[in-house]
């Protein structure tokens, strides 16, 4: 079954996608968080609205994505999945690229910086980072805690 974004806020119509928290074959509980999302206004998690069985996911770290694309297929838990389709999408994620833990940046003029999620700056700065193909990793923050500021 296609699990697609949901809504994430009034006036929001797509995110970026910031890191995985689960992998195909992994086993999810309903409200376990599937991943973590950057949008314009916050970084937010999304959790699942479902119990189910991983089986492939549609979407890599640092890609935008909008309200209503499918971002992952699941299985129902009780692994009602044949041993055919589980072989087949497994080899369709191994022939997938990997994908990283940090939201990839590309500017206008080819360059592309990655920029880690452990970064401490706001949604509205690292969308401006993203726009001007800044990578935040490589800035240190002068505002508290060492935050980035626009």
């Amino acid at each position: 079954m296609d699990f697609r974004l949901p809504e994430l806020g009034e006036g929001v119509y797509e995110a970026e996608v910031v890191r995985w928290l689960v992998k195909p074959g992994d086993v999810v509980k309903r409200a376990q968080v599937l991943m973590e999302v950057l949008t314009d206004k916050a970084t937010m998690e999304v959790p699942a609205p479902f119990a189910g069985t991983i089986q492939l996911l549609k979407t890599e770290s640092g890609q935008q994505v909008k309200v209503g694309d499918v971002i992952l297929t699941y299985g129902e838990a009780s692994g009602s999945t044949t041993p055919a389709e589980a072989t087949k999408a497994a080899k369709s994620v191994a022939s997938a690229p990997a994908a990283s833990a940090a939201p990839v940046a590309r500017s206008g003029n080819g360059t592309v910086a990655v920029t880690p999620a452990n970064v401490k700056a706001a949604p509205s700065v690292r969308q401006l980072a993203h726009k001007l193909g800044i990578d935040l990793g490589q800035i240190t923050g002068s505002g508290p805690a060492g935050r980035i500021l626009a």
